[in-house]
């Protein structure tokens, strides 16, 4: 039945959330996709995903399972929680690319950054800007993590461990930015005075559109 399926997938994610206190952070992703797989099917959020996990896993989810509206609450919370955990597990595993997936997934059901219905993060939409943010780090993906992070900062103000937290690393990927620029400046400049002539003009003009884009943040 639709309450036994989303008994199950209640259980597996508290049964992977032991498994992320315990630091087991590759068998945690493997049961929290478990936990998706059947989720997934119920609330019919992505059938494709959900056909995707339950082929791995050995479950058959069930998209045209008619749910109550309370059933269909606890299904779509169960989703996102999911995906923001499976998040920060391929993070801690090292597959930033897979761990930037999930945390947009989450991203999605946030109200936009700005237009219609614009309006700050909440606060599991939050870490998964940060978690988001973290993979585009790792994947070199700078100026993307800076704006994530910054979005962040403005819907989570308080001065906690997470407001901190966010804070620092907003200072460390701003820096980390600035480098790459510098770095980049450099190389055209060098190439300028390797190569003489319009090299030299052309490092001058990337130098200056680089500085142009840092201040613009």
């Amino acid at each position: 039945t639709p309450e036994e399926k989303l008994a199950e997938a209640e259980r597996l994610k508290a049964e992977a959330g032991e498994k992320v206190k315990a630091g087991n952070f590759k068998g945690a992703t493997s049961t929290y996709a478990r936990a998706l797989a059947y989720a997934t099917g119920l609330h019919g959020a992505s059938s494709a995903l959900s056909s995707q996990y339950g082929s791995m896993m050995g479950v058959a989810p069930s998209p045209d399972t008619a749910l109550d509206a309370a059933q269909e609450g606890r299904a779509s919370e169960l989703v996102t929680t999911v995906n923001a955990n499976l998040s920060l597990c391929y993070l801690k595993i090292g597959k930033p690319d897979r761990a930037l997936k999930f945390a947009e997934k989450v991203l999605e059901g946030e109200a936009p950054a700005e237009g219609d219905g614009a309006g700050p993060l909440s606060t599991l939409g939050v870490k998964a800007a940060v978690r988001a943010a973290q993979a585009c780090r790792e994947l070199g993906q700078l100026d993307r993590a800076r704006a994530l992070l910054t979005r962040a900062a403005k819907s989570h103000t308080k001065a906690d461990k997470l407001g901190r937290d966010i804070r620092k690393q907003l200072s460390a990927t701003r820096a980390a930015a600035k480098a790459a620029e510098a770095s980049f400046g450099a190389g055209l400049s060098f190439g300028g005075k390797a190569f003489g002539g319009d090299d030299a003009g052309i490092g001058g003009g990337g130098g200056g559109g680089s500085g142009g884009g840092s201040g613009g943040s």
